[in-house]
């Protein structure tokens, strides 16, 4: 994946967030997008139609100064890549999870501090996310690999995060946050999970630890 294509993809789940939360910032981000449109086209070829649907509908809505959350038709229909639900099926996924939350004062909590509530396979319009907790009024969003990372982590963190966005809208909890759980991340996955405000942890061992990848 091109740095071009990375900040494609950066730029449209920007755009979706500021959407979906109607943040004042909406016509700045799609006028980011649109630019970048113009001098990388190419690059939107790794967008998925049902993200270019969203991007039409968000358009249209601008054009007609209708900010109403989800006005025009818009389409949940995702698919989960097949090498993503073979990983979340797996034995090894399945209990890295469950030892995180059973030992999560010691793997998690240094991270976000006191969790009160979690649960495993949280549903969300975009697929299940691997573990969801919550600390007071902050939401996780953690997302477990049992193999290096790579690019794809970023788009699928982030549409987890925007599918927790509906329930921010209702007032459930006030802040989302996003974390990662990984055996190792690649030069790229770093770089973005970065730029999207992700925290990236590491684990390693049997039975695991987990350490900061930012000291």
């Amino acid at each position: 994946m091109t740095n071009e294509e990375l900040e494609t993809e950066a730029l449209f789940f920007r755009l979706l967030n500021s959407y979906l939360l109607q943040r004042p910032c909406l016509k700045d981000d799609y006028g980011m997008l649109l630019n970048h449109y113009k001098k990388h086209k190419e690059t939107f070829h790794i967008l998925r139609p049902a993200y270019i649907q969203w991007i039409g509908n968000i358009q249209d809505d601008l054009h007609n100064n209708r900010y109403s959350l989800l006005s025009g038709n818009m389409s949940f229909d995702e698919t989960i890549p097949e090498a993503i639900k073979k990983e979340k099926t797996s034995q090894k996924h399945s209990e890295i999870c469950h030892e995180l939350v059973k030992r999560k004062k010691e793997l998690l909590e240094p991270f976000t501090g006191p969790l009160q509530s979690m649960n495993f396979e949280q549903p969300t319009i975009y697929g299940p996310i691997d573990i969801y907790a919550q600390n007071g009024s902050v939401a996780y969003v953690i997302e477990v690999k049992t193999n290096t990372a790579d690019h794809s982590i970023i788009g699928q963190v982030m549409k987890y995060y925007i599918g927790l966005c509906h329930k921010l809208i209702l007032k459930m909890f006030e802040e989302v946050k996003t974390m990662t759980v990984c055996p190792g991340y690649d030069s790229i996955s770093l770089k973005g999970l970065k730029r999207i405000g992700t925290t990236p942890i590491l684990f390693e061992g049997n039975p695991i630890n987990t350490k900061a990848v930012y000291q």
